[in-house]
């Protein structure tokens, strides 16, 4: 799989140094970047590429291309996990009509939440705006943005209306 983040610093004024940090895939096979560079850790020992420019000036496009392979022997076809308790609605993933229509047809395998996953990451718009305000799956559903959390709120709600046993985890 090819992963590319790319985008554009638009550089008004004079300044010393710009620099980006992205994550990147934590086991990659090959890394492409298109500035100077280098490896960082965050709090946790996620591994980051620091991207610097020295004295930059007007429109600096950049991007980093990795590379991950995909070293399984075969693909397990089996339903997931049956837990109750991971399937219940809470303050931050709830069940409406209008989720449930999105969720359907429910079925309880990898291929649905692999689906579903998809579907969630097509919908919503990454919003730096809404870090920190923690908003629920029907406010995401309904607006179609946020950061990780709302992501991960609205596929939650997705995931355990399909019957597909789910929790949210930090870190």
């Amino acid at each position: 799989v090819e992963i590319v983040q790319q985008g554009k610093l638009y550089i008004n004024g004079r300044i010393d140094e710009a620099n980006i940090s992205l994550y990147v895939p934590q086991e990659l096979e090959s890394i492409e970047v298109s500035s100077d560079w280098e490896y960082i850790r965050d709090e946790f020992g996620n591994r980051l590429v620091l991207l610097k420019w020295k004295n930059p000036s007007g429109t600096i496009e950049y991007f980093v291309k990795t590379t991950v392979m995909n070293n399984a022997k075969k693909v397990i076809d089996k339903r997931v996990g049956d837990n109750k308790n991971y399937l219940k609605e809470n303050y931050q993933i709830v069940f409406t009509p209008e989720l449930m229509k999105m969720a359907y047809p429910y079925e309880r395998s990898l291929e649905k939440a692999a689906e579903l996953t998809k579907l969630v990451h097509n919908y919503v718009k990454y919003d730096l705006s809404l870090v920190g305000q923690l908003k629920d799956s029907e406010w995401v559903y309904k607006n179609r943005r946020g950061v990780c959390v709302e992501y991960a709120n609205l596929l939650s709600s997705l995931l355990k209306i399909s019957g597909i046993p789910n929790r949210y985890v930090v870190g």
